[in-house]
C-alpha cells in the first residue's frame, strides 16, 4: 500500500491484525530494521521485495510461492531471505520457488529444471528426466 509505512504493510498481512511488533520482528530479520517507518516509495527495490515477503509471511499461509524473492538483493539480504524461507518451510510451510540463485536452490527438498519449456527433474543420481 503506496501511503503506509513498511511496517504498516506488514501489519496488514497479519492476520491478528494490528500485530506492530510482529511487524518490527519480521522487518528485522530481513534487515529492514532501520527502513520500517519509510514509505514504499522511499525504499529500494529489493527493500519493496523483503517487505513483501515480510508480509506474505506476516499472513501464516500454509504455501508460499516466490517467484525470484532474492532477484533483486546483496548476498547478505538473499542469505536473510533464504533463512526466512527455510524456517517457514521447517514450521510447516510449503515455498514453492521459482530461482536463478542455485545457493536457494541448495536447500530445496525437491529441485525442478525448466529448460527450453520442458520441466525436468534433478535428482542428483543421472541425468535430468524429461517430466
Amino acid at each position: 500500500v503506496p501511503y503506509l509505512s513498511a511496517q504498516a504493510n506488514v501489519a496488514l498481512g497479519d492476520p491478528a491484525r494490528g500485530s506492530e511488533e510482529r511487524a518490527r520482528e519480521r522487518l528485522s530479520a530481513l534487515g529492514l530494521a532501520a527502513r520500517s517507518d519509510h514509505l514504499p516509495e522511499q525504499l529500494s527495490a529489493g527493500e519493496r521485495q523483503r517487505v513483501a515477503l515480510a508480509r506474505a509471511l506476516a499472513g501464516e499461509p500454509d504455501l508460499l510461492l516466490a517467484d525470484e524473492p532474492t532477484g533483486n538483493l546483496d548476498a547478505l539480504s538473499a542469505e536473510r531471505v533464504g533463512q526466512q524461507l527455510s524456517a517457514f518451510h521447517r514450521a510447516g510451510g510449503t515455498v514453492l520457488l521459482v530461482t536463478h540463485d542455485a545457493s536457494l536452490a541448495e536447500g530445496a527438498d525437491t529441485l525442478r529444471h525448466l529448460e527450453s519449456g520442458r520441466l525436468l527433474e534433478i535428482d542428483g543420481q543421472g541425468p535430468s528426466r524429461p517430466r
